[in-house]
């Protein structure tokens, strides 16, 4: 008799384990419609600004899709004057959506996605990281994008290294000889394949992707943090694509554009 009870008890057990296993088996996973092309909001953005900040812009983080094409990019918000924040955001947009111009604005048989850091954020400034990875079927290999847009907010205008900074022998001797820091070290081999003659007309015409496919193309870009310049510069595919190099302001003071304003923000002694 006690081993019969024991049967039914273990006959239960299993019926009971392989109903649970098949109702598990019949559950899809929600898969979600793919998105077609729109520019949306994206809500909880991170790297937004350092949150350790007192004074800084509010910012809210957009999306523009199309096909198989993803960019991300802040626009700003509060501003006292709405005409100023329009130019600003709209010129924040155009700057990111020409990562298109790598390709040629072909959407064809691409594959992009580019995401954004803010570095520095203030009232007076704002400086934006982009980075992401593109690729074209059939490419060998994808593509390590990064680029920058720098604003002065009071102005409503974009800025570039040349506007702040004195582009001469001097100032590329200065990043030539080591004095700027490579985030990554391997990369200080890739500043000495060039002449101080190549490095300065890549920084004269860096902050730029209007200029891709041309004479005037360079993969120089700026940014700004609290305390130091940010440098990047393309490197070999096999070293990442781009390598980003910084050095305190204090340390290239001679070298810089003092009239302009934003200085008097990250340097008060320029006031």
């Amino acid at each position: 008799m006690l081993e019969k009870t024991i049967y039914v008890i273990l006959l239960v057990f299993f019926v009971l384990i392989s109903t649970s296993c098949n109702n598990a088996k019949d559950k899809k996973p929600n898969i979600l419609p793919k998105e077609q092309s729109k520019t949306e909001t994206v809500k909880g953005s991170l790297n937004d600004f350092d949150a350790s900040e007192s004074r800084k812009l509010e910012v809210t983080k957009q999306k523009y899709v199309k096909k198989e094409v993803e960019i991300y990019y802040p626009q700003v918000a509060g501003l006292n004057n709405s005409n100023n924040q329009k130019k600003i955001n709209e010129i924040i947009k155009n700057e990111a959506l020409k990562a298109m111009n790598y390709y040629d604005g072909d959407y064809s048989n691409l594959t992009l996605k580019i995401d954004y850091k803010i570095l520095f954020n203030s009232t007076n400034l704002l400086s934006i990281q982009y980075s992401g990875l593109g690729y074209v079927k059939g490419a060998a290999h994808p593509n390590n994008l990064f680029f920058t847009t720098n604003i002065n907010v009071k102005k409503g205008s974009r800025f570039r290294l040349k506007d702040i900074v004195n582009i001469d022998e001097d100032f590329v001797t200065k990043f030539k000889g080591g004095k700027f820091k490579a985030k990554i070290p391997n990369h200080i081999y890739e500043i000495n394949i060039f002449p101080v003659s190549k490095w300065n007309k890549s920084f004269d015409n860096g902050d730029s992707l209007d200029n891709i496919g041309t004479e005037n193309h360079s993969d120089t870009f700026s940014y700004l943090t609290r305390d130091s310049l940010g440098i990047s510069i393309g490197v070999s595919h096999a070293a990442g694509d781009h390598g980003e190099f910084e050095i305190k302001y204090q340390d290239i003071a001679d070298n810089l554009k003092a009239e302009n304003e934003i200085w008097k923000e990250l340097l008060p002694e320029f006031g």
